[in-house]
């Protein structure tokens, strides 16, 4: 016979799930209303308790408040940080990724999350073993946090998780994201340097930028040209991988186009212009952190991971699983520095 408000005894977990017919660490998670299980298995253990008068322990209560206080508390769940590069040595060669990476991880710590990175390629997980093993570690939060352009689509049953971009805004199918503003990034480059004199002003970029960042940049750069003076086409050098020949390709086109001025987006070109009569002014783009000391706009590597998080965490904590209808992408603002001195 199940036990009844009117025995003599306190109603158990322990009675409830033998009532409900479940474990009673699934009667706990009911009572607490955790997002874990389905709403209707919540609704209808809690209506058995009801029913059979269960009350929770005040002592059983105090004890555990002053068990949490002594021991650290638990992750509350694992992120994946996915990336393309070849592996893990290739991860730590790149400043930016390790940035952003490390921002993530320190965000998703204070947050009481873990946070891994998984390595997609040929010689590493396919998109379906990447979805085999996240699935059998039970991690459900997706962070897209270190893709290059070529990858453009990931083939993955997206409503097991919740996911967030950075700068992924070439993946199909879409995600929201969190990027960067280069659109305004290079109307404050653009102003700041025909402030300082330069009227023929071009921009050097990396060959693997990709379409969907340069098209920010190129639109920034043809907005501010409307407003400061007259519109030319927007000049763009694609860096390849910053050798010596690269530093001849990069005069002959500034001697082509007649620039007196140059722009560097996620480069630093600097000592590839020595020797070339620029003379007016350059600037950076995504040129280090703030108070680097570099004339520009500081890379945004700390907010980017520190916010990405925070918009997948809360993701997680609603259990809002699958792709967006409406995909976003929240731009963060960015702002000029001038050397110190």
């Amino acid at each position: 016979m199940n036990p009844t408000a009117s025995d003599h005894r306190r109603v158990t977990m322990s009675d409830v799930a033998l009532a409900a017919h479940v474990h009673k660490s699934t009667v706990s998670l009911a009572l607490r209303n955790q997002p874990k299980l389905c709403a209707a298995t919540r609704e209808r253990i809690r209506r058995i308790a009801e029913e059979l008068g269960y009350r929770p322990d005040p002592m059983l209560d105090l004890f555990n408040l002053h068990r949490r206080t002594l021991e650290p508390p638990r992750p509350l769940g694992e992120i994946a940080f996915v990336s393309d590069l070849a592996g893990p040595a290739a991860f730590a060669r790149s400043e930016r990724h390790e940035a952003i990476f490390a921002s993530a991880r320190e965000e998703a710590k204070r947050l009481n999350y873990t946070l891994e990175v998984f390595f997609l390629g040929p010689t590493q997980l396919s998109p379906t073993r990447l979805f085999q093993v996240l699935q059998a570690r039970g991690i459900a939060g997706i962070l897209l946090g270190a893709l290059s352009p070529a990858t453009r689509s990931l083939p993955i049953d997206w409503s097991q998780f919740c996911v967030v971009g950075i700068e992924s805004l070439q993946v199909e199918p879409r995600v929201d994201n969190i990027s960067t503003d280069y659109c305004q990034a290079a109307r404050l480059a653009l102003r700041h340097v025909r402030e300082a004199g330069g009227r023929n002003v071009g921009f050097v970029v990396p060959h693997d930028l990709g379409p969907e960042i340069e098209g920010q940049l190129r639109a920034g750069y043809l907005v501010e040209n409307c407003t400061l003076g007259p519109v030319r086409s927007a000049p763009f050098f694609h860096l390849d991988d910053g050798r010596e020949q690269d530093s001849e390709k990069l005069r002959q086109w500034i001697m082509a186009e007649k620039l007196d001025s140059a722009v560097g987006c996620g480069v630093d070109f600097s000592r590839l212009t020595a020797g070339i009569p620029l003379g007016v002014a350059q600037a950076r783009i995504d040129c280090g952190r703030a108070g680097s000391g570099d004339r520009g706009v500081p890379a945004l590597h700390h907010d980017l991971g520190r916010r990405a998080i925070e918009l997948l965490i809360m993701r997680l904590q609603m259990n809002l699983r699958g792709l967006p209808s409406n995909p976003a992408t929240t731009l963060l603002p960015v702002e000029w520095q001038e050397p110190a001195g």
